[in-house]
């Protein structure tokens, strides 16, 4: 049989003290018995949720099929699921999300679609020389078509070693 485990209640004096000094540190009039709640943090499927539509934005560029899978109402079934794990086992998603990690997840999109299309542009680059080919053997020309070879600046002689 499983407990229900209830958040502890948290006694108003308490709440109050650490409310003035809060207060206090933020340079603010204590009023004195004034509890102040504190604004919820973020929520944690809404985090999961988050980081799901990144990855899904993230691994579109080289698997285009992907965001067709993890749907938004997908990702909303995942991160709610996924949210209802870490509270059984007191997990907080916030506590990984340093900034290194954030900054790596604004980056890495934008990568991965620099090297898609780095490699999209290398293979028409590398149609369009062998179509030239093609089309020299076709020709019966054997001379090879300058204009699509880089053109290397000529040896300087140097001192012989």
């Amino acid at each position: 049989m499983s407990e229900s485990k209830e958040p502890a209640a948290v006694d108003p004096e308490l709440l109050a003290i650490a409310a003035a000094g809060d207060a206090e540190l933020a340079g603010q009039a204590v009023m004195p018995g004034a509890v102040q709640e504190a604004a919820p943090g973020p929520n944690q499927a809404d985090q999961i949720g988050g980081l799901l539509t990144m990855g899904v934005m993230m691994a579109a560029p080289a698997l285009p099929f992907i965001p067709a899978c993890y749907t938004p109402e997908v990702i909303g079934n995942i991160s709610t699921a996924a949210a209802a794990v870490c509270e059984k086992h007191g997990w907080n998603i916030g506590d990984v999300m340093s900034p290194e990690l954030v900054l790596a997840v604004a980056v890495l999109p934008p990568t991965l679609q620099a090297v898609v299309m780095f490699k999209h542009h290398q293979a028409e680059k590398r149609a369009a020389l062998e179509r030239a080919q093609r089309q020299q053997v076709q020709q019966g020309t054997d001379a090879p078509q300058t204009a699509l070879l880089p053109q290397l600046p000529a040896p300087q002689p140097g001192p012989v070693h």
